[in-house]
């Protein structure tokens, strides 16, 4: 899944390995078959951008992107090295999970960014391992 939010003005549209523009809210969940998914390549600043489970994404060009307001999540991406992933400034960065990264973390990396990321939300980290979800449920 790919999906990405800015400011102005906000519809939706699902795409194949096409792009949003910055923009655009958009999401898909059709990108198993690219390669590599340039079309955030243009974002300079954005509110929330989550790439998660894609099965084929070997390359993320996030570069220009300079500030994230609430969150970037790039996660459970298996062909995708997460050392290549920019971190913009601001917001919660939760990069994990991606080529050859152990999940079910303990102690947690991610505690206490106001995200859930163990079980039964996610598997990043260990079960009770994330103080986020404490009694495990999402917040």
């Amino acid at each position: 899944m790919v999906s990405c939010s800015t400011r102005t003005p906000r519809y939706s549209r699902s795409e194949r390995c096409r792009g949003c523009s910055p923009s655009v809210k958009c999401t898909s969940r059709a990108t198993r078959g690219c390669r590599g998914w340039r079309p955030l390549s243009a974002l300079e600043s954005a509110s929330q951008i989550d790439v998660s489970h894609n099965a084929a994404l070997e390359q993320l060009d996030i570069g220009r992107l300079g500030s994230i307001d609430y969150y970037l999540r790039v996660t459970h991406n298996p062909l995708l090295d997460s050392a290549s992933v920019t971190r913009p400034a601001g917001g919660t960065v939760i990069v994990g999970g991606n080529l050859g990264e152990a999940i079910g973390l303990d102690p947690c990396p991610w505690s206490g960014n106001s995200f859930c990321e163990s079980a039964p939300v996610d598997d990043l980290c260990a079960p009770g391992s994330d103080s986020d979800c404490p009694s495990g449920e999402p917040l």
